[in-house]
């Protein structure tokens, strides 16, 4: 058997194990063999690797040091399909990236200062920097503390991630088919790329109610075959010449369940396995608040709208689970986002070697 080094990690509602870009083979299509193996790929419950199963607990990180001036390391973000061979390192998850700073100061790849560090990330595939400020006493990080984030068991330190110029991070553009509304078989829908690409539906007219649950919307077998269809003709309106499992993504939005929350969305994180996020992806909710901020889109809200100024508005996107509150920066006419922040814990969960065949 074969090893080598790793750190893992829960990093907001998700969780992987991180590595380092040295031990990796330099070929994409060696390194996600040796991925596929560590994580138990393809099986339904990766019972022979160290995935959980499900795509937000069937992630990996790969991280470096930086050469540009903006930033202090660089991190590949992947999502190792469960059920087929495919690893995805087209977009960013912002729920790892909270871990990738972590797991940066962990390793030693840069300092720990004084009561908190700020990690510049550099991520390749989306071309875009993010600051992470990490909690942090007697040169470690500081992973406990009282923050609670909707969809983790336990508290700890407020980790706050900041993604700058997050548009058209996966696409040529904030709406890549051009406009803010489209209809695609008869179906009003927002085509957005902000944070990663995202296709913004209503639940309504998938005849979705309020009162199915995730794991029964998994299980209607031909209510997942109308939505995948849809999400990928609307990929063709997207530009996006080869979609795949996670590329791009759908959420389906409702009214609001909670007075302060702007909308309700559920998140495909695999279309393709029919696995909706039981939380919320931030990437997915940085999408979503963009489109609230935005005239036009399906789920613009009046009182959250951007004007031909810059303002910051507090969005909450509610969930399965609870909520998340993404702090959008940014002005409109057209839309330009200049910063999407959000609050997050982490956690690491163990490090040492992981083997495989």
């Amino acid at each position: 058997m074969k090893s080598i080094p790793y750190y893992l990690y829960r990093g907001g509602t998700s969780k992987g194990p991180f590595f380092f870009k040295k031990d990796l083979p330099s070929s994409k299509e060696k390194c996600d063999e040796v991925l596929r193996k560590i994580m138990g790929s393809p099986h339904p419950y990766q019972v022979d690797g160290i995935g959980g199963g499900v795509s937000n607990a069937s992630k990996i990180g790969i991280l470096s040091l930086s050469n540009r001036n903006d930033a202090d390391i660089e991190y590949i973000f992947g999502q190792v399909a469960v059920l087929s061979n495919e690893v995805d390192t087209s977009s960013d998850c912002g729920n790892m990236t909270t871990a990738a700073a972590c797991c940066a100061i962990e390793a030693h790849l840069i300092d720990a200062k004084e009561d908190e560090t700020k990690v510049r990330v550099y991520s390749p595939a989306t071309d875009s920097v993010k600051e992470i400020i990490v909690p942090c006493k007697d040169g470690k990080v500081l992973y406990e503390g009282d923050y609670h984030i909707d969809g983790v068991g336990s508290t700890g330190s407020v980790i706050k991630i900041s993604f700058l110029h997050p548009s058209a991070s996966q696409t040529e553009a904030i709406f890549p088919s051009g406009k803010m509304l489209d209809i695609v078989d008869g179906i009003p829908v927002t085509l957005i790329d902000c944070g990663r690409a995202l296709v913004i539906a209503r639940a309504c007219d998938f005849n979705i109610s309020d009162e199915q649950s995730n794991e029964a919307l998994e299980e209607d077998i031909e209510l997942n075959r109308a939505i995948e269809a849809f999400r990928l003709k609307c990929a063709k309106k997207m530009h996006i010449t080869h979609p795949c499992q996670t590329f791009p993504r759908i959420a389906l939005v409702s009214a609001p369940r909670a007075k302060n929350q702007s909308i309700y969305a559920r998140y495909w994180s695999n279309p393709t396995a029919r696995q909706i996020h039981p939380a919320m992806a931030m990437t997915a909710a940085m999408a979503l608040a963009s489109a609230v901020v935005s005239k036009g889109t399906i789920c613009a809200q009046s009182n959250k709208q951007f004007d031909a100024d810059d303002h910051t508005k507090e969005v909450y996107i509610g969930h399965a689970q609870g909520e998340v509150e993404i702090d959008i920066t940014g002005h409109d006419s057209p839309l330009d986002v200049a910063e999407c922040t959000y609050k997050r814990t982490a956690r690491l969960l163990a490090k040492g070697e992981v083997y495989y065949c």
